[in-house]
């Protein structure tokens, strides 16, 4: 059944005019309510980074914003109850009665099933779902919850999203299924929905001593990285070496994966090293971009640990000191042929065999995956059976001196050293 659909811009219009009076006030986040946030289908917390950074950029408490980490490769009804126990504890520790919910992909599936329950149903006072992947999608999961649901029709991942009878709908257009959890106009309507007020900026606004935390969960799955050494270096954005041998903080994961705090100097590139400190367990270097604002959604990934079949697929990822192995990730976007321009070393990887729309290209698994030492750019077979997720066959020598590996993605750069791959692991360039 089709219900009538708003274009975004006549979507905002109607909020402009709803709100053009009050928006002159300033939002008191006194008794705010917390706000929970829900990943999708192979995501992590980080999913939301763009969008917590936006909501505090406004005033909001970033205390007071929480994301829930689940194994979406396991996906089952069993989920639930892990998402109970997690909101019941945010209320415990805020002393809130209510939490407003926001689930991406499988996790608006997630949330859209939790409210369905009357019981739980209870504990949320607003359900904002992004792109849903729904079993069903005729009416709202609860009269007791106010819906908003947004889809984009320009998304390869959920074919089937339409409007939700009794939820206030929005239809985005020309974005992607993971850029519409980042976007300005999905953030405008959430936050108007959560405050009753439209935000006074989209932008993340700058902070001259940001703080920084994160978690250190397995790739895929979200196995907690608990007891992983992460040692944080400044490097030179040139061409991504340390400037010191000696780290500028080292923190040792908790029982929770969690990691932090650091004071980040502004402008500076940071890399992340992480290690398990398990015998066999392979090491990861992340290279990220200056942080602008204090952000505590910085997620290190590791590979499964061994009880996971996945570990054993992924373990044929090379572990020589001839060659590097490196990945690229956007956090908040897919690569589109059409749109962007991703290039390695000068090689252009936005091509359509590699990032056609349909394909909804996040991540590039890039190694000499037939042992030749050259670069052929054919497709990795292991990695075209994993949504979003690419190989490609890329050869990084680890010759001496050391080299670098330059990711430009649409005029951005990160460069990565070329670490043998057995004695010193993976580098992960990371564009949020």
């Amino acid at each position: 059944m089709k219900y009538f659909r708003f274009p975004t811009f006549i979507f905002l219009l109607l909020l402009l005019t709803f709100c053009k009076k009050d928006n002159s006030d300033t939002v008191i986040f006194d008794g705010v309510t917390p706000i929970v946030m829900v990943h999708g289908y192979l995501g992590s917390g980080d999913s939301y980074e763009w969008m917590a950074k936006r909501f505090t950029s406004n005033g909001f408490p970033q205390e007071k914003i929480f994301v829930f980490d689940w194994n979406t490769f396991s996906n089952d009804a069993r989920n639930i109850q892990p998402l109970v126990k997690f909101i019941k504890t945010v209320l415990k520790e805020t002393g809130a009665k209510q939490v407003n919910l926001i689930g991406h992909s499988m996790g608006g599936g997630l949330s859209y099933n939790y409210c369905k329950d009357p019981e739980n149903a209870k504990n949320i006072l607003n359900l904002a779902m992004v792109a849903p992947f729904l079993s069903e999608r005729e009416t709202v999961p609860s009269p007791l919850v106010t819906t908003l649901n947004i889809w984009t029709k320009t998304d390869f991942v959920v074919f089937d999203s339409d409007s939700i009878y009794g939820a206030i709908n929005l239809e985005l257009d020309g974005i992607d299924h993971n850029e519409i959890i980042a976007c300005p106009a999905t953030f405008t309507a959430i936050y108007k929905l959560f405050t009753g007020k439209l935000p006074t900026t989209t932008d993340i606004i700058e902070e001259e001593n940001p703080i920084i935390s994160g978690k250190v969960v397995s790739f895929i799955e979200n196995f907690v990285g608990n007891g992983t050494s992460v040692d944080v270096y400044e490097v030179n954005p040139n061409n991504g070496f340390r400037i010191s041998e000696t780290p500028n903080f080292s923190f040792v994961a908790d029982e929770n994966g969690r990691w932090g705090p650091m004071n980040a100097k502004k402008g500076a590139f940071y890399e992340f090293n992480i290690s398990s400190n398990k015998p066999g367990d392979r090491a990861f270097h992340f290279y990220r971009e200056p942080f602008l604002r204090s952000d505590k959604l910085v997620y290190l990934r590791s590979f499964p640990p061994k009880s996971s079949l996945l570990n054993s697929a992924l373990s044929s990822v090379p572990a020589n000191d001839e060659q590097a192995v490196s990945v690229f990730f956007s956090a908040s976007k897919a690569v589109w042929t059409s749109r962007d321009v991703l290039k390695v070393n000068e090689t252009e990887l936005s091509t359509p065999q590699f990032c056609a729309p349909e394909l909804n290209s996040l991540a590039f698994f890039l190694y000499d995956a037939n042992r030749n030492m050259q670069t052929d750019l054919t497709s990795i077979p292991l990695f075209e059976v994993l949504l979003s997720l690419k190989g490609v066959d890329f050869f990084f020598p680890t010759v001496q001196p050391r080299q670098s590996v330059r990711f430009d993605f649409n005029g951005r750069i990160l460069n990565t050293p070329n670490w043998p791959s057995k004695e010193d692991g993976i580098s992960v360039a990371v564009f949020d």
